[in-house]
């Protein structure tokens, strides 16, 4: 059975995930994850639901477009949750004993995506700021969290409306009702 939010911040695993993504500890958050699974019994879906909640507040940006020097760079904030996402598709052409491998690489990439905004400006270490060939030593300090917890935001109309909706928020820069839609 799935969690609601108030029962994914008291899972055991909810701050020992959060601890490990903030340290970069792409290891620990990883066995996490599959000590959820693989020794805990939890299903993927709730496994899935814990390690969302903890990676999300670290992955999201200000704005989806960013201009720098007159250059348009387009900022994908939901990188590493659309990469669970795929991985779940990818789980059913494996064989048995292998299904969990995509999940596991996608979760291992988690504590390496944060703070993309930062990263891309080369503020920040992680994957983004490594491909653009800056180095950024450890901070001391976590990833900007640039969404305050907020209330879902819950449109009424067709998942293709609200999906609507919530591309036009994203497009146009209002990144709280983005925020607040995608929660929703």
């Amino acid at each position: 059975m799935l969690l609601n939010r108030d029962e994914i911040r008291q899972h055991k695993s909810f701050d020992l995930l959060t601890e490990a993504i903030l340290q970069r500890d792409q290891p620990r958050t990883t066995d996490l994850f599959f000590g959820m699974v693989a020794r805990d019994g939890r299903s993927v879906g709730e496994a899935l639901s814990v390690v969302t909640a903890a990676e999300a507040p670290f992955v999201q940006v200000p704005s989806h477009i960013n201009v720098r020097d007159g250059q348009i760079t387009l900022i994908n904030n939901d990188h590493t949750i659309l990469g669970l996402r795929a991985a779940t598709y990818l789980m059913p052409f494996l064989p048995e004993n292998y299904r969990l491998l995509p999940l596991l690489q996608s979760v291992w990439y988690i504590p390496a995506g944060l703070d993309i905004w930062n990263q891309l400006l080369g503020k920040y270490p992680g994957r983004y700021a490594t491909m653009k060939g800056i180095v950024v030593p450890p901070p001391s300090y976590g990833p900007v969290v640039w969404n305050d917890e907020q209330e879902p935001i819950r449109e009424a109309g067709t998942i293709d409306d609200r999906l609507h909706q919530h591309m036009i928020a994203t497009v146009s820069g209002d990144s709280r009702r983005s925020y607040g839609l995608f929660l929703g």
